[in-house]
């Protein structure tokens, strides 16, 4: 999980150049803070100066959907919400029907499913699972 803006300049200068070499490995879910201010700004039409600052704030609404678009059509799962809606947003995203979780276990045996969430030998309790990693990694290897 990458926690980052959608911001144009970051993702494109930052992530894009490194991007095929994270997906060639991993599952990657970028997670976004929506600002509430920009709601508000898009919201306002009272004087010029409002409508000024809703259509600057439209324009960074667009900007923003371009950049999720383009990483989605690269392979990357955006998730991008408000600082209250974030969190469960991103549980969703993990453990939900369509989630990272179940397309791992999809994608792979039962068997291996299984093992996936199997004991730890170090504690004896339940491993997490951990969706970013496939469950044929070598990280599983050696757990029963």
């Amino acid at each position: 999980m990458l926690i980052s803006t959608l911001d144009a300049a970051p993702v494109t200068d930052g992530l894009l150049p490194v991007l095929p070499l994270l997906l060639a490995r991993h599952r990657l879910v970028l997670a976004a803070v929506e600002d509430t201010r920009i709601a508000e700004l898009a919201a306002g039409r009272g004087d010029a100066e409002a409508v000024y600052a809703a259509a600057a704030a439209e324009r960074t609404r667009s900007e923003r959907a371009a950049t999720g678009a383009l990483l989605t059509r690269r392979g990357v799962r955006v998730v991008a919400a408000g600082p209250d809606e974030l969190p469960p947003a991103l549980a969703d995203t993990y453990l939900g029907p369509q989630g990272l979780w179940s397309l791992t276990c999809a994608n792979a045996t039962v068997a291996t499913c299984r093992k996936f969430v199997t004991k730890s030998p170090k504690t004896d309790g339940p491993r997490a699972p951990n969706p970013t990693r496939a469950p044929w990694s070598t990280a599983t290897k050696g757990h029963r």
